[in-house]
């Protein structure tokens, strides 16, 4: 069982204080393995942002996986580190959601997360979280489970608040 304390911010040294309502916009924040999907774009990075890279984290210190880890040296030729983290995302937590265009709102993002979206097929499957069980990740319960689907949506208008997260049953089990 897994039991957090406490919280403690490591490695600040993009960070900054954003208000409520306020967004970044033109710059990317965090380490490509640990941003959300409009942090890589640079677009309109708020809470929600940091949402998503709690629920990386959560998976982190409960699967004890890297979710969105990746071998640089191995990265087919052309690819860059945003697009394999970016295509992972989809995979596991898509498929792209019209609010994340929306949000994102910029052609050549969303044209990529659109072709991106479209590479999954019956030689390429997708692998969804809902589908990930205990059998992959022993320590996958499903209450975490349904607790990390509420950060990890990829549509950053629908994941929920750190106020909604913090009344999820999860942390009281």
């Amino acid at each position: 069982q897994v039991n957090i304390e406490s919280v403690n911010l490591a490695d600040p040294e993009s960070a900054a204080k954003v208000d409520d309502g306020e967004n970044i916009t033109g710059i990317k924040v965090g380490n490509v393995m640990w941003r959300s999907p409009e942090a890589h774009a640079g677009i309109r990075i708020g809470k929600a942002s940091d949402v998503f890279s709690f629920g990386i984290v959560c998976i982190h210190a409960v699967l004890r996986i890297i979710i969105f880890g990746i071998d640089r040296e191995n990265l087919e030729e052309g690819v860059s580190p945003e697009e394999e983290v970016l295509k992972r995302m989809i995979s596991y937590f898509g498929p792209v959601p019209l609010g994340l265009l929306k949000h994102v709102d910029q052609d050549e993002w969303c044209t990529s997360m659109i072709r991106m979206n479209s590479t999954f097929n019956k030689s390429n499957p997708a692998m969804p979280f809902r589908l990930w069980n205990e059998q992959g990740f022993p320590r996958l319960e499903s209450d975490f489970k349904r607790l990390v689907s509420k950060m990890m949506d990829l549509d950053p208008a629908k994941r929920a608040s750190v106020d909604e997260l913090l009344e999820d049953p999860w942390w009281n089990s």
